[in-house]
């Protein structure tokens, strides 16, 4: 079992993923992460691999020299994004891994997700992804229901929600696979995770989303800190059935 993360500027989020570790055991010794670190400012990568002494880590480092986007919806980010989630699937090819996920480095896991994503596994799966601490949805982007309409921040989350059994979805923010659908040429393309959903579909793979299995991200924006145009943070207030887009300030690129 393999978890895909990226990691930039984000130091402590790597003891956090030390400690979880112990918590996450599948089979021994089998479980391991994938850890693609790029253009951190701090000492990510050192810790990444400082941490790779005491637990199984994989760390590769792939610097693009791009400006800090922040939690923004942007075709440039995205384009990172797909490129550093595409080598981290080269690099679960490499591993023996039977079973991978994409997790983003930031977000907490409960210690019942893997078992709970093997036994309810049908094709692509995943999880719930909340803000820590709360019931309200995180990623309304990624996660699509079958109209390709985003998930409500509030509960129920979709249309088609199901609380008690896994519910058919067209996009996963964070999707759970089996090995044959990365040997058979799936990856990340437009739109990053959304691109990589359409293309499993398209391959006959439904995806699924659980209620049964729930992780946390911090309750934060992180706001970008260049701009060469004007962008859109999504975020959400916390009161029921209310969002928000904030309008980032537009600055210029040194």
């Amino acid at each position: 079992m393999a978890l895909i993360s990226l990691f930039r500027n984000n130091r402590n989020d790597v003891q956090r993923i030390v400690s979880e570790y112990q918590k996450h055991r599948f089979n021994s010794d089998q479980l391991i992460r994938i850890c693609v670190e790029g253009d951190s400012e701090d000492d990510t990568y050192t810790a990444l691999k400082e941490a790779s002494q005491s637990i199984p880590l994989v760390v590769y480092k792939y610097d693009q020299g791009n400006p800090h986007y922040g939690s923004v919806i942007n075709k440039d980010r995205l384009d990172c994004l797909t490129k550093c989630w595409n080598i981290g699937l080269e690099l679960f090819l490499e591993s023996n891994a039977e079973y991978g996920m994409i997790i983003d480095s930031d977000i907490s896991m409960p210690d019942n997700i893997i078992p709970t994503l093997l036994k309810e596994r049908q094709g692509i799966i995943a999880p719930l992804m909340l803000f820590e601490a709360s019931i309200f949805f995180r990623d309304t982007w990624g996660y699509r229901d079958l109209a390709d309409n985003d998930f409500y921040n509030h509960p129920p989350y979709t249309a088609n929600f199901d609380w008690l059994k896994p519910f058919e979805v067209s996009s996963v923010g964070l999707p759970f696979f089996h090995r044959n659908l990365i040997e058979s040429g799936l990856r990340f393309g437009d739109n990053e995770v959304v691109g990589f959903c359409r293309s499993a579909r398209l391959q006959g793979h439904k995806i699924h989303a659980t209620p049964n299995a729930r992780v946390y991200h911090p309750r934060v924006v992180e706001v970008p800190k260049v701009y060469d145009r004007e962008w859109f943070i999504p975020t959400h207030i916390s009161s029921p059935g209310q969002s928000v887009r904030i309008r980032a300030q537009k600055r210029r690129r040194p």
